[in-house]
């Protein structure tokens, strides 16, 4: 009798140890889709938000700070009022 003669079927030996392994956790893409999409409703909410606020430019400081006649002498006299 040989090394390689043995009484246990290799099939069901191959079986048994399938059995035996832990289970294979499987990654689900829900985690990733959600979090893409929530990046992508963020960015489009502040992108809106750009677009929809007034802008914040304004020379009332430098009317106020400014010298009289110094407003003039940058924006012109027709700007300046």
């Amino acid at each position: 009798m040989s090394v390689h003669d043995s009484a246990v079927d290799p099939a069901a030996l191959a079986f048994a140890r399938a059995l035996l392994r832990p289970p294979v956790r499987r990654e689900t893409l829900w985690s990733p889709l959600l979090a893409s999409a929530f990046a992508a409703m963020a960015a489009l909410a502040l992108a809106t938000a750009m677009l929809m606020s007034p802008p914040l430019i304004s020379d009332a400081p430098v009317r106020h700070l400014a010298k009289p006649g110094a407003v003039d002498a940058v924006l012109g006299p027709e700007k300046s009022r």
